[in-house]
């Protein structure tokens, strides 16, 4: 499965909306700050896989109900979801790969930097797709037989 991954759109939703035109895709992954964003968009694509989490700037003045957090197995892959605001990601990854590898997770994705990442860690992929709103940033991660891989893009 081929997954369109987006974080901080911060209401923007021009480019995920062009991204979404010229991309083929199984389903989107929004990675909070614009989860409202992410609700509409997802309401243009009723028939994909769909999955958001709430970030440190969502729900404070609409009252917005979610999760912060997802665990989801995807194609046999264990995926941690977050925006990553609860685990200090602006002054590193340590804090988020303990919680993952504590989850069973092979994956982590996650927002909150503005700044895009797509590493290993202790067997553990790291995909932060940067800011779609401020920059056009996101990610294509592929599930597939148990395993997954990621790519970084902008439009």
């Amino acid at each position: 499965m081929k997954y369109i991954v987006f974080s901080d759109s911060h209401g923007r939703c021009e480019a995920m909306e062009e991204i979404l035109g010229k991309e083929k895709f199984d389903g989107i992954i929004h990675l909070g700050d614009g989860f409202e964003d992410a609700g509409r968009i997802e309401t243009e694509y009723p028939y994909k896989a769909f999955i958001r989490v709430l970030g440190n700037c969502d729900g404070f003045f609409a009252g917005l109900v979610g999760e912060t957090e997802r665990i989801a197995d995807i194609e046999g892959v264990r995926v941690m979801m977050c925006h990553g605001h609860r685990y200090g990601v602006k002054s590193g990854t340590d804090g988020l790969l303990y919680a993952a590898k504590e989850k069973g997770a092979k994956a982590v994705l996650f927002g909150h930097t503005h700044r895009s990442i797509c590493e290993t860690k202790k067997g553990i992929l790291l995909l932060n797709p940067g800011s779609v709103g401020e920059r056009g940033e996101y990610a294509v991660a592929e599930f597939t037989g148990g395993r997954v891989s990621a790519e970084l893009r902008r439009l």
